[in-house]
């Protein structure tokens, strides 16, 4: 004890704002800056009462701003202290290995905030707090303390440094049952190191198999890498973690192999002494990994005790520490209990696990919160008592409802002489009553009990919750600018909107310089990559080999929202006269929300099939435009065409309004199933359209349903979770299978170099939303991309040409006369427009001389035959016997006309129609006499190639039969047609056409027809106008279908394609 009752007596060469070990100081002047502060002056007055600010006795912060009465002095005379003084003369001064009542203790705080120097939780100047530990190689690096030994009641601390530093780490395991403060004593170790280190030097990352109700209190606190919760709801997310952690060893070691330096600790001296010397290196902070429930993690998923060893093992060099609490310790963690440093052990709920975490006798301790073992080694184990930082918090000099605090009244009892030593000594009971509690002196003079003081409860009476210290610190924290790295990136729960992942794709906002694209990448979603602890852009590429698009699910998994997105993210990145896109909806009617985006020109579905053929036949017919354009053009490629439209380059392009386009197809199978014909056009697509930049994307359950030409077609391929794993290319199928059953969840492979894994291992992936982020989650039409896209641009891409309900005659003459192309028999007989080109369709008879025609009623079969007949009429001469002879070189042609319903007797004058019949026996007879005509045309034996090619052994009118309603006629042997029937598959020698119609029914049986089975053999021409595609196959695979009026598909061998008739008034 030293007392100073001097104007100077030097304090500062002695003292210090903590105080020394061992000695307490007296100023009796004043005169010292450590003492001349309020809180450590004691006030007298004339009657020897001693007065002092109160202090709480578990923190020593200061409680009320006036005075409270502290002692009353000694009553004694001179005399008594003399004679006292005398007998103390006695004693001599005890040295410093000598125990007097207990060991002399260090002189400093008693709890964590007085530690820091912390008066005021409510009110904490960080900076300051943190200008003396920005050492990160200092002794207080990991340092930190966390309650009081038990023993002593002296602070105790839990240094996180390797054994090799002088601590008790890198690792380190916390155990407590259930109520013995283990979350407690995990908050108060995790805010005290908060404390002692700035965010940049200190991050945590805070995990928890349950509900996180000890981590979950530092959501948002700067020092926070991550908070992960519930993680016993999903192995996946364990796993994920664990990969996180891997990733952040290797991200850390390239840190330090830049540098030139084996571990973090020589990375951070090289980087203090740059710092040093006004330089910089990007910080390399400490890493506490809190892993609360890890017995839960290991009971669920055993081989983490073997991963998580491994990694503590490699961590530790680059300053990653795992804390790892549970309610209890078996021994299957015990290979990871050899790689813990520290132990902090609280009540444990059986001997078992008391022996497993270390401290047998911790399943002894009494129940009773933060009460536990604090073991360093074998031989030191201490007793402690957690502090709880979670305790109420009240502003200085203010009460619990916010009054001034009123002055608290003590009673004033003799208490019996203590020792007096600078150890923690709690006041004794009173020996002159029980009134050892403070009262409360109220206005009226009246006075309570300290039960009765209001606020004893978290809440009072309106509710309010009391703030708690450890919350109040909390809230000041988040307040700190500093953004942690983030080592683990949000679950695949929720989609991305689109206009965020394009943000995010392209680095800016997408609508500033729109269209600026100069690639045909489409970000669809995001690649969850918890290695590197990014989630990049999923994209498709299409602007190169990829530039067909498969998308593979089983039902349910997002196929057509895939769809959805990908095309909401080529409207944003790209303009309409850039891309465009024609939809097929076989799957479901949620495609038809891309309808209205600008850069669809096209949505049709199975209700729709003209709209769906037209779509294809528009395509197709764009390839075939573009395979002569090019060439006339001197483009070589796709990539020289979008340089000369988009990018400037000089050179002419073709003028065909389209950029690149997409033929999009959701549900393939059902399109196959549906159309023949059709499939077989998009194959060609396919095929040859990204040479012309024409695209195709197809959705489709399994990749057995794409027919074996194409399969190999898709350069681009987007695999959500597969009805076969077996289907799985881009992950190996026993990766696959890992997939989610949720919408949009997917797998692509590795993207980057990893010695450690599969490169086919996988990554998740999930679809983004194809709608924009200020709609709400569970928005998935896209009106909000067609409002944001049109505000932007009014241009429109080119809309799918369809015919009119009616197409005349006149009209089909009309585009016949521009026609210009070869080898479909222009010039001749135009009756129909075809869908595919919108030109003309002609009877071509250079390849076949017939034509058969069959419908349901009222499809148009009678208007085909006289829109051909009126075209006869419009090219030959007339060739009736009574006709004069027509001009030299110009043909002429004579009809047989078998009517039995007569609606066509007008069609053509007498002198084009030789014969005409409309029942049995007059068709009898013209065909007698029709036969003998042919029969007289028939080559003689002996003419030479010329003449057989000139075909000048004979020479007359074209001869055409038409037969309407021929199942009117008998058929098989009866069949008043069979004398012609000879002469059909000798036609072109004889100059002999025959073209019939018949109706629809009962097509399967029409080969008993003696001429409709020589047509076929002939493989002339057959037009299926509106039928019944129950009746099964009508040539190869292609079967008939409801069509309108005037609509058929014309099938040549094995190809087919969709045709208008041209129209022509029938006689009623």
């Amino acid at each position: 004890m030293i007392i100073a009752d001097v104007d100077d007596p030097q304090w500062e060469y002695v003292i210090s704002a903590e105080g020394v070990d061992g000695v307490t100081f007296f100023d009796l002047t004043g005169s010292s800056m450590w003492t001349d502060i309020p809180e450590r002056k004691l006030q007298f007055d004339k009657t020897g009462v001693i007065e002092a600010l109160p202090r709480d006795r578990d923190t020593w912060m200061v409680i009320d701003d006036k005075a409270w009465f502290f002692a009353l002095t000694d009553q004694v005379s001179i005399a008594e202290a003399e004679e006292f003084a005398q007998k103390l003369a006695q004693w001599r001064l005890a040295e410093a290995y000598e125990e007097i009542g207990q060991r002399v203790a260090h002189i400093g705080a008693r709890d964590i905030l007085s530690y820091y120097g912390i008066d005021d939780p409510g009110n904490i100047d960080f900076d300051s707090l943190w200008a003396s530990r920005t050492d990160t190689m200092g002794r207080s690096r990991l340092r930190a303390p966390f309650g009081n030994r038990s023993d002593n009641g002296e602070l105790l601390f839990l240094d996180m440094k390797s054994l090799d530093e002088g601590g008790d780490g890198p690792h380190g395991v916390m155990s407590g049952t259930t109520g013995s403060g283990k979350s407690t004593l995990v908050r108060t170790v995790i805010e005290s190191l908060m404390l002692s280190h700035p965010p940049e030097e200190l991050q945590f990352v805070l995990a928890d198999l349950k509900g996180g109700s000890a981590v979950k209190p530092f959501a948002g606190v700067p020092h926070v890498s991550r908070i992960i919760t519930d993680l016993e709801e999903d192995q996946a997310l364990m796993e994920r973690f664990l990969d996180a952690l891997w990733g952040e060893i290797a991200r850390r070691k390239a840190i330090c192999d830049s540098a030139g330096v084996d571990d973090a600790k020589e990375y951070n001296s090289v980087r203090a002494r740059m710092r040093a010397r006004g330089q910089d290196m990007a910080p390399l902070p400490m890493l506490v990994v809190v892993i609360d429930e890890f017995y839960e993690w290991f009971r669920i998923m055993p081989t983490a005790v073997d991963v998580l060893d491994s990694i503590g093992r490699q961590g530790r060099a680059y300053w990653i520490h795992l804390m790892m609490a549970s309610q209890t310790i078996e021994s299957r963690a015990e290979k990871l209990m050899e790689n813990m440093g520290y132990r902090l052990v609280l009540k444990a709920r059986t001997a078992g696990a008391a022996q497993a975490a270390g401290v047998p006798n911790a399943v002894n301790l009494p129940a009773q919160a933060g009460l536990g073992y604090f073991r360093k080694s074998l031989e030191d184990i201490i007793r402690f008592q957690a502090e709880f930082l979670w305790r109420d918090y009240f502003q200085p000099g203010v009460s619990i409802d916010g009054e001034e605090a009123p002055a608290l009244v003590h009673s004033i009892d003799y208490i019996r002489p203590q020792l007096f030593t600078n150890s923690f000594t709690p006041l004794e009971v009173s020996v002159g009553g029980p009134d050892i509690e403070p009262v409360v002196a109220q206005p009226n003079g009246e006075v309570l009990e300290s039960d009765d003081i209001e606020g004893g409860e978290d809440e009072d009476e309106e509710g309010v919750r009391t703030p708690k210290v450890g919350t109040v610190i909390i809230d000041q924290l988040r307040k700190i600018k500093f953004e942690p790295y983030r080592l683990w990136q949000p679950p695949l729960t929720q989609p991305v909107a689109i206009d965020d992942l394009v943000n995010r794709f392209l680095g800016r906002p997408w609508h500033k310089e729109y269209g600026s694209a100069c690639n045909l990448v489409f970000p669809i979603g995001i690649i969850d990559r918890p290695y590197k602890h990014d989630q990049p852009p999923w994209t498709v590429d299409t602007s190169g080999p990829g530039a067909n698009v498969l998308i593979l699910g089983a039902g349910g998994s997002g196929k057509t929202t895939a769809l959805q997105t990908l095309i909401c993210s080529a409207a944003l990145t790209h303009t309409p006269q850039q891309v465009q896109f024609y939809c097929l909806a076989y799957s479901s009617t949620a495609l038809t929300t891309v309808s209205r985006i600008p850069h669809v020109g096209e949505v049709a579905g199975p209700t729709d099939p003209y709209g769906v053929r037209r779509t294809v036949a528009e395509l197709l017919a764009l390839v075939r435009e573009r395979k002569r354009s090019f060439l006339e053009c001197g483009i070589a490629s796709m990539e020289m065409f979008r340089r000369r439209k988009f990018g400037g380059e000089a050179g002419p392009v073709p003028d065909d309004g389209f950029g690149d386009v997409y033929l999009v197809i959701d549900n393939y199978r059902a399109l196959a199933e549906e159309n023949e014909v059709l499939i077989e056009q998009v194959n060609v697509i396919i095929n040859q359209g990204p040479s012309f930049g024409v695209h195709v994307v197809v959705t489709a359950d399994r990749e057995s349903e794409l027919r074996p030409p194409v399969r190999s077609g898709f350069g681009s391929r987007i695999e959500l979770r597969l009805a076969a794993v077996e289907d799985a290319k881009l992950v190996r199928s026993r990766f696959a299978k890992d997939v989610p059953v949720k919408p949009g969840r997917g797998m692509v492979a590795v993207n980057y170099v990893r010695l450690d894994s599969d490169p086919q291992a996988g990554l998740h992936t999930l679809v983004a939303r194809p709608a924009l982020g200020s709609t709400p989650d569970n928005v998935f039409e896209c009106d909000s991309v067609v409002a944001a896209v049109s505000r932007l641009t009014s241009a429109q891409a080119p809309p799918v040409r369809r015919l009119p309900a009616r197409f005349g005659v006149e009209q089909v003459r009309e585009l016949a006369s521009r026609d210009t192309r070869q080898g479909v028999g222009a010039g001749g007989i135009a009756w129909a427009i075809s869908e595919l080109d919108l030109a003309p369709v002609y009877l071509n008879f250079a390849e076949n001389s017939h034509l058969m025609v069959t419908g349901r009623r009222e499809c148009g079969r009678t208007t085909t035959l006289a829109t051909i007949m009126s075209e006869i009429g419009r090219l030959y001469a007339p060739g009736a016997s009574s006709a004069p002879p027509p001009a030299p070189g110009r043909p002429s042609a004579q009809v047989w006309l078998v009517d039995p319903r007569r609606q066509l007797l007008t069609a053509l004058g007498s002198d084009y129609v030789e014969r005409f019949a409309y029942n049995l026996d007059g068709v009898v007879a013209m065909m007698g006499e029709l036969a003998a005509a042919l029969a007289g045309r028939e080559p003689p034996p002996g003419l030479s190639a010329e003449e057989l090619l000139s075909r000048s052994w004979w020479s007359g009118p074209e001869i055409f039969l038409i037969v309407d309603d021929i199942q009117q006629l008998p058929p098989g042997f009866d069949s008043p047609l069979h004398k012609a029937v000879p002469f059909v598959n000798r036609a072109a020698d004889v100059g002999l056409h025959v073209i019939v119609t018949r109706t629809f029914g009962g097509w399967s049986s029409a080969g008993s027809d003696p001429m409709l089975r020589a047509l076929h053999q002939a493989n002339a021409p057959l037009l299926v106008m509106d039928a019944d595609p129950d009746e099964g196959f009508i040539r190869g695979k292609m079967k008939g279908g409801p069509l309108p009026r005037g609509r058929g598909l014309l099938m040549a061998e094995d190809t087919g394609v969709f045709v208008q008739v041209a129209a022509t008034e029938v006689r009623r």
